[in-house]
């Protein structure tokens, strides 16, 4: 408020800073100096105000306080005209005064926001209601205002309310809300499977149950896109595959049958790829429950009448026992200070990143985003078809994530979901808030704002295009390859060889100075020493302002293998780790070449000609590392049932996860978990094996050499799992030889000590 030039230069600074700003169409500058303009004509039209005690408490934006209302004569008056308007501190008094419900009685809410920011100020618990609301109607909202301030506690006069009206009041149930749940029945179009042993699923996905030894369950489906026509509208990159909210579904419909309703993860590995023509065997394991009432399962399918062919597993999860009640409601909608997004290119827009979304899951209808919060309201194209949770609905509900930002460059699908609860069967259309970046939040609630569902946490990934091919299986092993690169023979150029004094004992900087590393003949503190040496070195080359425009060769000897040769110099593959890491901070600044005669000269030559940060030189041919898809060898040799395996560092939560896989995966009964504090994270009283948890520092070697002196002989050492280790990351300009040895010692330390003593 105040000059009309002033408030034009305001109005395009911060316009020009990105904010929004608008004049409001008023006569007058209220609450500035152009007020005492008028004063005098003011203080004589008000004159005649009588003021009287008031009925109520009265809070002034006059003074921040509460007032004696006789003293609200004319002087009153002009002064909140011309002062500024106290509303903060005026709403932190009312606070104070232990008031929780404000009211805004106006065409549309402008003073809530700044309330509730006060409020989460002070830390107390408010109810903010509108009378009315832009773009919501008279009376309905009017009626969802008394209706919330009821619910806030608010004495409401509903004989008043529905006056003249036929209507009339219900008596509620006189005890507590037991917040137990009555699932509607589900019917599913399958035959009679009773006759074959089985009983029918209660799902439109699921044909048939069947309860299997040891207390799990198997269900079982056959998926076609001619039986279920719509799930030919869920595309990506022109291949049709479930949806990944299927996925979750199912997960959910089969913990709902087995007293498990709640899904506390689903991990996806592979997509369920859907034929054309044809259909998929689909396989739903649920195992027993454990102590404390979970109960692990895994989702499996393969080509129908491909009786041949292997299973392919698409999920593992984990079902819990339904707790707790929904936290959240979206009863106000749309959310205060959340700014519509436009959504009619949206499926366009879709389609451009990879989508091939068909109508059934076409079902974004509106969004609207506020800072890192998106809702978005999604209908269903489709008839529910006694799904608890449609997944055409659920997956829209992912549709308005990242809508109109650009932050998404390329599709992506659903990898993990975390802490999936349904609260409500039956929903065909949904309000969603989305929150997060990598790990996205969802609530969804149905038209009145009542809790449907949540997930804690949905992590997506991109699309990786061969997993798509619905023609070859999926191909993720890889081995490190060295082929033969084609350099052509040149003389190598200037370059400097560098020594214990760094870059400070050159002169003038070439564009190529060579590092010899490794070269240490014991192996255990040789690899700290080569490794310490390095660090020095390379913090020194970073630190040098002349050395930007030249690179670093760091140069081995038997660091790498290539074919079939073995690594010969363990102190030079601690360097290449190491090198390898400051790569990747320093793109360009450093080259490693491992040269079997150690050739500084040849080193540079190749380094220069071939352009790869990494190079291995054996007789006269230059060798790069390449990624290469490796062929599984076959069944991987079984381990004795009655020999012992150690696991070294094994009493974390990575080793109890290891201990647990081995024996339920793979037999093994026998197990000894080594750690420094000897004390397990799991006391796998449920699994059948004798656990033996010792205190033992594996890179201490006499420790190590008694702990595999007790082992009975009876039960022969079989096979170890290395596992001990310390974490500390950091910045290789950031890194200490203290930091350094502190993680190589329980890594490659105890390794040696496990090569040597296990022989």
């Amino acid at each position: 408020s105040g000059d009309a030039d002033a408030l034009d230069e305001l109005r395009e600074t911060i316009v020009a800073g990105g904010d929004r700003a608008k004049r409001l169409p008023v006569d007058y500058a209220s609450h500035s100096a152009h007020v005492e303009s008028i004063r005098e004509r003011l203080l004589a039209d008000l004159a005649g105000v009588r003021p009287r005690p008031a009925e109520v408490p009265f809070y002034s934006t006059v003074t921040g306080a509460r007032l004696d209302t006789t003293g609200l004569d004319a002087g009153y008056w002009y002064t909140n005209l011309r002062q500024s308007v106290l509303f903060e501190p005026a709403t932190r008094t009312l606070l104070e005064a232990g008031y929780g419900v404000f009211v805004e009685c106006s065409p549309h809410p402008v003073l809530l926001h700044s309330i509730e920011e006060t409020a989460d100020t002070t830390g107390a618990d408010i109810t903010c209601l509108g009378s009315l609301h832009r773009g919501h109607g008279g009376p309905e909202r009017v009626l969802a205002a008394l209706a919330e301030a009821f619910v806030a506690g608010l004495p409401v006069d509903w004989g008043t309310v529905f006056a003249g009206l036929p209507v009339r009041p219900a008596d509620l149930p006189t005890y507590p809300f037991q917040r137990e749940r009555y699932w509607l029945g589900r019917s599913a179009a399958a035959g009679d499977v009773t006759a074959a042993g089985l009983r029918a699923a209660g799902h439109p996905l699921l044909g048939a149950a069947v309860p299997v030894a040891g207390g799990g369950t198997l269900f079982t489906g056959r998926l076609s896109t001619a039986t279920t026509p719509w799930l030919a509208d869920h595309a990506v990159s022109g291949t049709t595959l479930l949806p990944g909210t299927a996925l979750v579904e199912l997960a959910l419909g089969a913990g709902h049958d087995v007293g498990c309703g709640h899904l506390a993860e689903l991990t996806l590995q592979a997509p369920l790829l859907l034929p054309a023509r044809g259909a998929v065997q689909l396989q739903l394991h649920v195992a027993a429950a454990d102590d404390s009432g979970h109960r692990a399962l895994t989702v499996h399918s393969r080509r129908e009448g491909a009786d041949d062919t292997a299973w392919t597993a698409h999920a593992t999860g984990l079902l819990a026992p339904q707790t707790g009640t929904p936290a959240f409601d979206l009863a106000l909608w749309p959310p205060r200070g959340a700014q519509p997004v436009p959504v009619e290119d949206a499926y366009a827009r879709l389609a451009a990143l990879g989508y091939d979304y068909g109508p059934a899951f076409q079902g974004l209808r509106a969004v609207w985003r506020r800072g890192e919060e998106t809702f978005a309201e999604v209908e269903l194209p489709v008839d529910a078809d006694s799904f608890a949770l449609h997944p055409a609905l659920f997956d829209a509900a992912l549709h308005a994530d990242g809508l109109g930002t650009g932050a998404q460059e390329t599709a992506r699908l659903p990898f993990s979901w975390t802490g999936v609860s349904l609260h409500a069967a039956g929903a065909t259309a949904l309000r969603v808030r989305l929150h997060g970046g990598e790990a996205l939040s969802l609530q969804l609630a149905d038209p009145t704002g009542a809790p449907v569902a949540e997930v804690a946490a949905m992590v997506s990934r991109p699309v990786d295009p061969a997993a798509l091919d619905a023609g070859t299986p999926v191909d993720d092993l890889y081995r490190l390859d060295w082929p033969a690169l084609p350099v052509p023979d040149a003389p190598p150029p200037r370059h400097a060889v560098l020594d214990e004094r760094g870059p400070a004992a050159l002169d003038t900087v070439p564009p190529w100075v060579v590092l010899p590393a490794g070269g240490e003949d014991e192996p255990v503190s040789g690899s700290r020493r080569a490794a310490e040496r390095v660090l020095t070195a390379l913090q020194d080359w970073l630190a040098d302002e002349r050395t930007r425009e030249t690179q670093l060769v760091i140069l081995t000897r038997g660091a790498v293998a290539v074919g079939e040769e073995d690594v010969t110099d363990l102190a030079g593959a601690a360097v290449w780790g190491l090198v390898r890491a400051a790569q990747g901070e320093h793109p360009g600044r450093f080259v490693l070449v491992d040269h079997s005669d150690g050739d500084a000269a040849a080193a540079v030559a190749a380094a220069a000609a071939g352009g790869e940060p990494q190079l291995a030189l054996r007789e006269r041919a230059v060798h790069v590392p390449r990624l290469a898809r490796a062929t599984p060898r076959g069944q991987a040799p079984s381990l004795d049932p009655d020999g012992t395996v150690l696991i070294t560092g094994g009493t974390g939560v990575l080793g109890a996860l290891v201990a647990r896989h081995l024996v339920t995966e793979h037999g093994v009964r026998r197990l000894v978990l080594a750690g420094r504090s000897g004390t397990a994270a799991d006391d796998f009283a449920d699994l059948d094996a004798e656990i033996v948890v010792a205190r033992c520092d594996a890179a201490d070697r006499d420790q190590l050499s008694a702990l595999l002196t007790e082992l009975p002989s009876g039960h022969p050492l079989t096979a170890v799992v290395h596992l001990a280790g310390v974490l500390d990351d950091g910045l290789v300009t950031d890194q200490t030889p203290g930091r350094l040895d502190a993680v190589l010692r329980p890594k490659a330390d105890a390794a040696w000590h496990l090569h040597e003593l296990t022989r």
